[in-house]
């Protein structure tokens, strides 16, 4: 039996539920969840920026003894690159990102874990523009945070959530209910598709 474990943003909430189905069954899935009166980075199941993954990640691994998967699925970038309509700054800068997946890898190699980083999902711009008036984002600063992330994490196992994603839309599927979140069976495949690639390294 191994236990995976999922630090990520809503979009791994969206895809976990058939993740979890999909998985060898020797395989124990969990994810991040609310931690009760924490208001600074677990207030829901959303890992949110890297930032808070940062500090989700100090708080379960250096500070509690209670916490240690097999295997770690990562992602942060959705929250990192939120824009400011009137500022046009980003809600966490790639310098900063790029810090903040140094440290966490950091952490994750310390305890002996194997990480496993997901690639952010494509933002169509105008659809984000479409549903989302409060914040910006655009495709080319997921592209660009990628390039951070996959020098990081150039020593591990990388999922490439992005391109399988890319390829469902070019196959005449159509992917978001809103802004950024998917339709439901583009979840499922897309957790298909990470279980699938699990496996293959896992094995």
């Amino acid at each position: 039996m191994g236990n995976l474990f999922v630090l990520g943003d809503s979009i791994s909430m969206g895809y976990g539920q058939y993740l979890a189905k999909y998985l060898p069954e020797d395989w124990h899935y969990a994810r991040k969840t609310a931690i009760p009166g924490n208001t600074t980075f677990a207030t829901d199941d959303n890992g949110g920026n890297s930032e808070r993954c940062l500090h989700y990640l100090q708080h379960r691994l250096e500070n509690a003894d209670d916490f240690q998967p097999d295997v770690l699925l990562l992602n942060c970038g959705l929250h990192d690159i939120r824009r400011d309509p009137e500022t046009d700054a980003l809600s966490i800068p790639i310098d900063q990102y790029d810090i903040n997946l140094r440290e966490s890898r950091r952490i994750i190699v310390s305890h002996g874990i194997h990480i496993i980083w997901v690639t952010t999902t494509p933002v169509d711009d105008a659809q984000h523009r479409q549903h989302e008036s409060s914040f910006v984002r655009r495709n080319q600063d997921v592209l660009d945070y990628a390039t951070v992330a996959a020098a990081v994490f150039a020593e591990d196992i990388i999922i490439d959530l992005y391109t399988i994603t890319q390829h469902l839309g070019a196959s005449g599927m159509t992917l978001y209910g809103d802004h950024v979140h998917f339709f439901d069976e583009v979840c499922r495949l897309q957790g298909a598709y990470i279980a699938g690639a699990l496996a293959q390294a896992l094995t």
